[in-house]
């Protein structure tokens, strides 16, 4: 397994992009492709990180960091925002084997 940044292996933006919108998107009217358009835009913010697991060419999960939570709190910094974690991998330790 390894840990990359998602800018560093954009052939799975799109698979990132949608699983974010099927876990945190019901109340967005974004399509697919605006999400990965929004991810790339971020891309741009030196604040911003995208950090996906992936074993081999299968993606596991990701982190997603920003400079802070909202406009009302910009002094709650750095911010992680988001983990993501297939279902099929959740509760099986497996970031004991990317030591």
């Amino acid at each position: 397994m390894e840990i990359h940044n998602l800018k560093d292996k954009l052939e799975f933006i799109e698979e990132v992009a949608f699983l974010e919108r099927e876990e945190w998107g019901s109340n967005s009217s974004k399509t697919l492709e605006e999400k990965v358009e929004k991810i790339k835009k971020n891309f741009n913010n030196e604040y911003f990180e995208k950090i996906i697991l992936v074993d081999g060419k299968e993606l596991i999960g990701f982190i997603s960091m920003f400079e802070y939570d909202m406009e009302e709190r910009r002094d709650l910094k750095p911010w992680y925002a988001t983990m993501y974690v297939k279902k099929e991998y959740r509760g099986k330790r497996i970031l004991k084997d990317t030591q």
